[in-house]
């Protein structure tokens, strides 16, 4: 089984969502299942990954800036360097 990454799912999604438009007289069958219900789940998915995307880019930076200033010795660890 391949594995597809979370882009790849959401694409599939937005897919499933364009053909189902094309589709004259499709109904379904509870109101959850709606075209406006399943364009705001995608919506919904996309904001979710635009924020976890920003979320993890701000830690990565944290963190390499954290690990430049140890190198640099600009701070001193307690548990590197006791006193």
């Amino acid at each position: 089984m391949i594995a597809l990454s979370f882009a790849s799912r959401l694409r599939r999604g937005q897919d499933v969502l364009a053909i189902l438009r094309e589709l004259e007289g499709f109904n379904p069958p509870r109101q959850e299942e709606s075209l406006e219900y399943f364009q705001n789940f995608l919506d919904a998915l996309v904001d979710t990954n635009n924020t976890e995307t920003q979320l993890m880019d701000e830690y990565r930076s944290l963190v390499a800036e954290r690990k430049s200033l140890f190198t640099r010795g600009r701070i001193r660890s307690p548990v590197c360097f006791p006193d």
